[in-house]
C-alpha cells in the first residue's frame, strides 16, 4: 500500500483524544444509575451536579455548581440521607450556610416514631406523628411549597419521602439558574450540630446548635438593619429571656417565654433608642 496514503490516516487516528472532548449538553448522564457516579451539565458545558450511588442509594460526595463554575453547595450522603457538614454559597462565592446533619440519628428517629416506645429518646417523638415528620422534611423546614400526602398508615407517613433523581435535578436547576432562593436537593434531613446562615454579602443571619433536629441552647439572630436577638431554645421553642439589641449594641428590649414558646412578658427600653 502507498506509504504516502497511510501517513495522513495515522496522524488522524493518533490525534483523537476522547478525554478532552467537551461534555454533551444538559441532558448528558453517565449510564450506570444504580451503582457509580452520576453527572449532569449546564447548557454551557459546565458541571451542574455530581453524586455517587451504591445499590441505588446516594452514598458519598455531593456537589453542585452555578453555570459560572462557582460551587453552589457541597456535602456527603449516607444511605440516601445527607450526613455530616454541608455548606452552600451564593453565586458570588460568599457563604450562604453551614449545616451539620446526621443520617444515623434520622434513622433512629424514624424507628422510634414507628415503635412508639414508652421511654422516648427524641423530643420530636413526643409530638403527634403528623407534626413530628415535619421536623425532618426539608420542604417544611425551609418553607417550600408542598402538598399534603394522602396517607392512611403511620408507616406511609413516616416513609412518605423518597429519593428521585428527576426531582433533585429540578431543585438544582432552580438553585443555580434562578433567583427564587435555595431549595435543599434532598427531601429529608435531620439537623444535628452547629448551624449558621448568612445574608447575601456575608452578613450573619443566625447561628446556634441543633440537637436531634431541634434548636437548643444559646442562639443569635440578626436583622439586615443590624439589630440582634439573643436567647435560648429548648426543644425547638424560644425559652426564658430573649434580649434585643440595636446596631450600636445597646439593649432595647427583652421578652420572656414560657416552656411552650408562648410569650409571658415583654419590656422595651425607650431610652436605648
Amino acid at each position: 500500500m502507498n506509504k504516502l496514503f497511510l501517513l495522513p490516516v495515522l496522524i488522524t487516528l493518533f490525534a483523537i483524544d476522547p478525554v478532552k472532548h467537551a461534555p454533551e449538553p444538559d441532558s448528558y448522564r453517565k449510564k450506570n444509575f444504580e451503582h457509580g457516579t452520576y453527572t449532569a451539565y449546564h447548557e454551557n458545558g459546565n458541571k451542574k451536579f455530581f453524586l455517587v450511588q451504591k445499590k441505588n442509594k446516594l452514598t458519598g460526595e455531593w456537589r453542585s455548581w452555578y453555570p459560572s463554575g462557582m460551587v453552589c453547595d457541597s456535602g456527603r450522603f449516607a444511605g440516601n440521607i445527607p450526613d455530616g457538614e454541608w455548606k452552600g454559597w451564593y453565586p458570588d462565592g460568599t457563604l450562604r450556610y453551614t449545616w451539620h446533619l446526621s443520617s444515623s440519628k434520622l434513622s433512629a428517629l424514624k424507628d422510634e416514631l414507628m415503635r412508639q416506645p414508652k421511654m422516648k429518646m427524641f423530643a420530636i417523638s413526643q409530638k403527634p406523628i403528623s407534626e413530628a415528620v415535619k421536623y425532618y422534611q426539608a420542604d417544611h423546614l425551609f418553607d417550600q411549597p408542598t402538598s399534603k400526602p394522602r396517607v392512611s398508615l403511620r408507616t406511609q407517613l413516616i416513609h412518605a419521602k423518597s429519593y428521585d433523581i428527576h426531582s433533585i435535578e429540578k431543585k438544582v436547576t432552580s438553585n443555580t439558574t434562578s433567583n427564587s432562593g435555595y431549595v435543599p436537593p434532598f427531601p429529608e434531613m435531620l439537623l444535628h450540630g452547629e448551624f449558621a446562615s448568612f445574608y447575601p454579602g456575608g452578613k450573619l443571619k443566625e447561628e446556634g446548635v441543633y440537637i436531634n433536629g431541634l434548636r437548643e441552647g444559646v442562639w443569635e439572630e440578626m436583622t439586615l438593619t443590624g439589630e440582634k436577638y439573643r436567647g435560648s431554645y429548648h426543644h425547638g421553642y424560644r425559652s426564658g429571656e430573649w434580649r434585643k439589641y440595636n446596631k450600636e449594641g445597646k439593649l432595647i428590649s427583652y421578652t420572656r417565654y414560657k416552656p411552650n414558646g408562648d410569650v409571658s412578658e415583654e419590656y422595651e427600653f425607650n431610652s436605648a433608642r
